[in-house]
């Protein structure tokens, strides 16, 4: 789709050039783009939702998006050498063009997605301002980076308030550009992976609801079947299959026989919606793959929670294990989501809590053993690049006893083990080990022999590593971090009014005074002297 916005864009020169039959050129164009974005966008989001609640090799960062980035500036030397010296692939953005006007600049956005755009502000006809502006009113997810030869804080204050995402200064340094653009992805990949996870917990639910209630409302029924983008013309008549997923480990070799057809993970149990002209083709790509199913009778649209009871009282009543299906509401959904939040976070207290409260409202151990086999697929789901595995899982799985504080027992084994895999993987980070060195920092600034040095013998790792990684993880050195926390200190001891210049030095890590007066000057602008003259002033 981004390459033939990409292709439209290109066209946009050459129509300026030939009046008339140039913009009758561009609306086929148009037409023709429109069509094919609208089958793509149909195309990518069943296959990708499809291979997602397959609990197939896919995490949640969506499909590694490329974004749209636009240039404008009157400036040709400026425009080159944004084009060309910066790699805007390997940045993760294709480069739509680098126009030389507002005008041009509007043209190629009316018609092209643009996710970011760079600009000048003082450029023929209107400024880079009033396009700023424009943008944000009509295009509000657009992200937008100033750049500009003029040091003045009016312009820099107009563009922020308009919402752009910064102000660089020319001569520009390609640094900066890269930084920012980085920036910036990573934020738009993280607001799309949150969105395509909202959205996939969302079908979940509607798939749930078609399939579990057994009166649905004409605008309930119409909303799922918009939600499921369900095609009712094509058939009367459907039939529901329910796969036992956890008896036979055949989730991949059933995802690809599944890619085609509307289908979600219910339980431990993955269930598919077929119309009734597709059983026979179906059954027969299922013949030479060792699944254990069950196919419900065929009903209406509106009656498949039929269809679906006949096929779990088939497995339920059949020679194999009791029924695992734990059926969540929409509620638990959006509390299984926080959970798996606050999991990867490391708030294991919270998560605990969570597993005990629900626990103490279990009367039965299947009741209990239902919702322990949905909360680990939902991890597994969620985290499946750690893979979690061992004896305790199995236990839970393989679990015959009626006592449910036995079974909380067990399954809290399996959660520990989950701890030990994130802890383990935790500690192997760069981030961790930065959140150590800063928890150091906070601890030792005062003491005047504390160093990077120290930090790295007390952490285990090399002197040049810590180095390398604290810059990378949060754009300071460790001497600008160091230097930021006794700053810090110092104003706040400072405007207690309790101690003397040399003894918040003292405090704060300096051995000399004098030392430690202009580094304070430089790093506020003013010297502890005069900072505390105002201070008595004010009171």
């Amino acid at each position: 789709m981004r390459i033939l916005t990409h292709l439209k864009a290109k066209y946009i020169v050459n129509i300026w050039r030939y009046g008339n039959y140039g913009s009758n050129l561009l609306v086929q164009i148009e037409d023709y783009v429109e069509m094919c974005r609208r089958n793509l966008i149909w195309i990518v989001s069943h296959v990708w939702t499809t291979l997602c609640l397959l609990h197939l090799e896919v995490s949640f960062p969506i499909l590694s998006l490329m974004y749209n980035l636009l240039i404008a500036d009157d400036e040709q030397l400026i425009r080159e050498g944004l084009s060309k010296s910066i790699q805007w692939k390997d940045l993760g953005y294709t480069l739509i063009g680098a126009v030389a006007s507002t005008a041009q600049a509007l043209a190629i956005i009316n018609c092209s997605h643009i996710d970011v755009l760079l600009t000048d502000i003082q450029m023929p006809g209107k400024s880079g301002l009033d396009l700023l502006s424009y943008v944000k009113a009509n295009f509000e997810q657009m992200r937008v980076i100033i750049i500009s030869g003029y040091d003045r804080f009016e312009y820099a204050r107009i563009a922020l308030r308009l919402g752009a995402e910064d102000y660089l200064l020319k001569p520009i340094k390609k640094k900066q550009v890269i930084e920012q653009v980085t920036r910036i992805k990573n934020e738009l990949d993280a607001y799309y992976s949150e969105r395509e996870k909202f959205i996939t917990y969302q079908k979940s639910y509607f798939f749930r609801k078609l399939l579990e209630n057994t009166y649905l409302s004409s605008d309930e029924l119409d909303e799922i079947i918009m939600r499921l983008e369900i095609d009712e013309t094509a058939s009367k008549q459907y039939v529901v299959y329910v796969f036992d997923l956890y008896k036979e480990q055949a989730d991949n070799a059933l995802g690809s026989i599944l890619k085609d057809h509307l289908n979600n993970r219910i339980g431990i149990y993955s269930v598919v919606v077929l119309q009734v002209k597709e059983t026979s083709k179906f059954e027969q790509e299922l013949e030479d793959i060792p699944l254990i199913w069950a196919k419900g009778s065929s009903q209406s649209i509106e009656s498949l929670c039929i269809s679906y009871e006949r096929a779990m009282e088939q497995l339920k009543h059949g020679k194999m294990n009791p029924l695992h299906s734990f059926k969540a509401s929409f509620t638990e959904h959006k509390e299984i989501i926080q959970i798996l939040e606050v999991l990867g976070q490391g708030d294991y207290e919270r998560v605990n809590y969570f597993i005990a409260n629900n626990f103490s409202h279990f009367e039965t151990s299947n009741a209990a053993k239902r919702w322990c086999l949905w909360f680990m697929d939902c991890i597994e789901l969620n985290f499946e690049k750690y893979q979690f595995t061992g004896q305790y899982q199995m236990a839970v799985k393989n679990w015959q006893n009626e006592s449910i504080a036995e079974l909380e027992v067990v399954f809290k084994q399996y959660i520990e083990k989950v701890y030990m895999t994130f802890d383990e993987k935790k500690k192997n980070s760069s981030t961790y080990i930065v959140e150590e060195a800063m928890k150091l920092i906070d601890t030792y600034c005062s003491d005047k022999n504390f160093s990077l040095t120290y930090v790295s013998e007390t952490l285990g790792i090399s002197y040049g590593y810590l180095s390398g990684i604290f810059k990378q993880e949060i754009g300071k050195k460790f001497s600008e971090c160091l230097i930021e926390k006794r700053m810090q200190k110092a104003k706040a001891l400072l405007l207690t009014r309790k101690y003397k210049i040399y003894e918040i030095a003292d405090l704060c890590g300096y051995g000399n005074e004098r030392y430690f007066s202009d580094s304070f000057k430089k790093y506020y602008g003013q010297s502890p002297t005069d900072l505390q003259m105002i201070v008595y002033h004010e009171k």
